[in-house]
């Protein structure tokens, strides 16, 4: 499961990693049937009741922080809030949205210097709603490793091998109604799950799927369509695989499908990786364990070491030959071309350029706000306008998360006068010491370039000359005036 474009690490709740200030409580599945996008990754989230925090350290470019959007509106006052930090500096935090959901976004940050990072969300809890978190997703580092890891795998990943009758779905998801219609990947872990979402605007009657693991016996899956009046439905597991042996698999399923059925749809994939196999020390292991092996070499271990001497005077002998022929061979052919040679003293010409000074150019910089767009991660929805789906949202919404709202600290995009593709800089709202180191980390603009001035061929050049040789001009080309100095001999 190796791939050039970067797969995120999903991590949950209960890893050891996160570190929980506060108090914290933990959660088995209380909001698994909170709205329509989908349970709480793995059926556990944190919640707390009052103000608390927590931390994370990871080493990569990208990170964001889901859980569940439950608040609490009086006269508006929103309960419970929430910010996040990147490195101590703030990235803000994503609208809430007026009705409760599952894998909604608290917070993301792109554009991170590809390095050790520390996130903290801090939750301000006013009157007891309970904020509820649930995992990080995160894209790591080429340097951190893989092993035990849950990597999240998006239905536009280029190692995902869709057959012919599988469409695009508005860079949603992908899905199929044609029966017979197969989908082949190929990844390295110990469990692989399949997530999708029931669009409304497709037939709602049942159908089946199968998947396969390296060849095996097809195991069916049940595609259990929606009732006649109900809403989209996402994150939706529709199988996870038995527990397998760690190293490569291949994973065909089948869609058993028809048009008048629901469709297949593939939203993305999560594999847990394990433990990944080693390839070396398969011999040694083996004669450690091998009885007839030791004893074998324990009998003729006087005729080995004899053997050992022997080796080893007679390859010091060759070395020492080898080395004599070759200095040889150098000796002789440094003596060859150092006979036929003719050196040629050139006199160094010193000229002094006479013209204009280089100019200055301010980069100019401008501002173009964040222009986020793409493949969503799960709880990235994207509107009814940019999906042709009605019932992802409704139209009178205020979808917060999906517009991206500004903020005075958020990452803003920057692009300078000569059309250069834009960077991401910070722009916090205290500019101490440390954001200002870490925005030139993130890649702040630059200070003012030098551009090369335009040759001025009427400047005169002063040219010092070493002997009395005439000096001509090879072409009829317009040559700069150049002041001649005569050479200066030295006495004799």
């Amino acid at each position: 499961m190796l791939t050039d474009r970067p797969r995120p690490i999903i991590v949950d709740d209960t890893d050891p990693g996160i570190k929980y200030m506060g108090p914290w409580f933990q959660d088995q599945g209380s909001q698994n049937a909170v709205g329509n996008w989908g349970p709480v990754f793995n059926n556990t989230s944190h919640g707390s009741k009052s103000n608390a925090s927590l931390s994370y350290a990871f080493n990569g470019t990208s990170i964001k922080v889901l859980g569940t959007n439950n608040i609490r509106n009086d006269s508006g006052v929103v309960d419970p809030s929430w910010e996040c930090f990147v490195d101590e500096i703030s990235i803000g935090a994503h609208n809430p949205y007026q009705f409760p959901l599952n894998n909604w976004v608290f917070c993301d940050v792109d554009q991170l210097v590809d390095g050790p990072h520390v996130l903290t969300v801090n939750a301000t809890v006013a009157r007891a709603q309970t904020f509820w978190f649930d995992q990080i997703q995160y894209v790591p580092s080429a340097s951190v490793p893989l092993e035990q890891q849950t990597i999240l795998v998006d239905s536009l990943d280029p190692e995902l091998q869709f057959g012919p009758q599988w469409r695009n779905l508005a860079d949603v998801a992908n899905s199929t109604s044609t029966q017979g219609t197969q989908l082949v990947f190929n990844f390295t872990g110990i469990q692989l799950s399949w997530y999708g979402f029931i669009p409304t605007e497709f037939p709602h009657g049942p159908s089946l799927a199968t998947y396969s693991i390296d060849g095996g016996t097809p195991i069916n899956f049940l595609l259990r369509g929606l009732s006649q009046d109900s809403i989209t439905i996402y994150n939706q597991k529709f199988f996870s695989t038995q527990t397998l042996s760690p190293g490569p698999h291949t994973l065909i399923v089948v869609h058993e499908g028809t048009g008048s059925t629901t469709p297949l749809t593939l939203d993305y994939l999560v594999v847990q990786i394990g433990t990944i196999p080693s390839t070396n020390g398969t011999s040694s292991t083996t004669n450690d364990t091998d009885p007839a092996s030791n004893s074998t070499s324990s009998g003729g271990k006087g005729r080995s070491s004899i053997g050992l001497i022997v080796g080893g005077v007679v390859g010091g002998l060759a070395l020492v030959i080898f080395a004599i022929l070759g200095f040889l061979f150098l000796w002789r052919r440094e003596r060859a071309s150092t006979g036929d040679s003719r050196h040629t003293i050139e006199p160094f010409n010193y000229a002094i350029q006479i013209g204009p000074k280089l100019q200055v150019q301010q980069t100019a910089e401008t501002s173009s706000g964040n222009g986020s767009s793409g493949k969503k991660r799960p709880g990235s929805m994207l509107n009814s306008r940019e999906t042709g789906l009605s019932s992802i949202v409704a139209t009178s919404s205020p979808i917060g998360h999906l517009q991206q709202p500004q903020q005075p600290h958020r990452l803003i995009a920057s692009a300078n006068a000569n059309g250069i593709d834009p960077y991401m800089v910070y722009r916090p709202l205290r500019p101490d010491k440390a954001q200002r180191e870490r925005g030139a980390a993130l890649g702040a603009p630059a200070g003012p370039r030098l551009v090369s001035p335009p040759r001025d061929d009427s400047a005169p050049r002063l040219v010092l000359h070493e002997d009395s040789g005439i000096r001509m001009v090879s072409d009829g080309r317009r040559v700069n005036t150049v002041l001649e100095v005569p050479p200066v001999y030295a006495p004799a």
